[in-house]
């Protein structure tokens, strides 16, 4: 997705904005959701369409390959709000602070990813530990950064 606003300037807040737009997506997968990652878009696991769609359409998709995108996803917004965390300016700061919180709020969808797939224990385990490791990077960063779940400051 190309981003074309005038205020996204450099390559970096570009995809910043390209990263916080999908940990949105992340965010808001539901219960009995999976994810069609080549489109950006949710099934429902519950139709009979969506076995259909997976197996003939869109080949490529798989449970797999959704939790590799994921996990691809949070690795780039991590390593991104460092670089904007570690910078000087409010506005640095406060991009990092947007990719974090937006990691944080994509925990709910993994979680819900995981509970779509509860019949396969050892890849619903892979998203917990992943999970976890997330978890433990924000206790890190939170070292660091205190105030890193702070509102978003706005210089006037």
């Amino acid at each position: 997705m190309e981003v074309n606003d005038n205020f996204l300037t450099t390559i970096d807040d570009k995809a910043a904005h390209e990263l916080v737009s999908k940990l949105k997506f992340i965010s808001k997968i539901k219960q009995r959701e999976k994810i069609d990652v080549e489109y950006l878009q949710v099934i429902s696991a519950d139709s009979w369409m969506s076995s259909f769609y997976r197996t003939f359409i869109t080949r490529a998709e798989s449970k797999n390959g959704a939790l590799e995108f994921v996990k691809s996803v949070i690795k780039e917004a991590f390593e991104l709000s460092y670089k904007y965390l570690y910078s000087d300016g409010t506005y640095s700061k406060n991009i990092g602070k947007m990719l974090i919180n937006s990691i944080i709020e994509s925990k709910t969808g993994l979680a819900n990813l995981a509970s779509t797939y509860s019949y396969d224990r050892l890849y619903e385990s892979e998203i917990d530990a992943f999970i976890l490791f997330i978890d433990t990077k924000i206790t890190d960063i939170e070292k660091h950064f205190p105030d890193i779940k702070n509102k978003i400051i706005i210089e006037k």
